[in-house]
């Protein structure tokens, strides 16, 4: 079982996020504004030029959550991964002239039914990379400290 789905309703995290995803393009369907689109699934960004340090304009990113019924403030920040001895992974945390990158929910998201998967869509500006590597977007929940769902993409090379 998915470690966040295990979480729920043990005092820990009130929601899950059983999909986060970055894209190119989200538009909203005309007829019914609860729904989604979404176009140009990424995995790998390359930079135009292919020169580092680089920035891209704007991607975005969706995801579905369900659990308790609430209204949640969500938080997206990226970091860069490394590996150190024998595969350990290390997230570096790199800053923007001092502030971290990071994205904030510009309304609450709203999850009505614990039965049911509310959607939402972040527009993700100016993101920033210092060199060629692995990045992860984690999505976090109020005031957790531990990331709901994660989703890595590779820069460059």
């Amino acid at each position: 079982m998915d470690e966040a789905f295990s979480e729920i309703g043990n005092g820990e995290l009130p929601i899950a996020c059983p999909h986060f995803l970055l894209c190119r393009s989200v538009w909203y369907d005309p007829a019914n504004s609860e729904e989604f689109s979404l176009g140009r699934l990424i995995v790998q960004l390359s930079p135009e030029g292919g020169e580092f340090p680089a920035v891209i304009d704007r991607i975005f990113a969706y995801g579905q959550l369900f659990g308790k019924p609430d209204e949640y403030d969500l938080r997206i920040e990226l970091v860069q991964i490394e590996l150190a001895n024998y595969n350990e992974e290390i997230e570096v945390q790199f800053n923007i002239d001092g502030l971290p990158q990071m994205w904030r929910s510009t309304r609450p998201i709203v999850v009505s039914d614990d039965l049911y998967v509310s959607q939402f869509a972040f527009t993700l500006t100016r993101l920033y990379f210092p060199t060629p590597g692995i990045y992860e977007f984690q999505l976090f929940l109020d005031d957790f400290d531990q990331p709901i769902a994660r989703e890595r993409v590779m820069v460059g090379g």
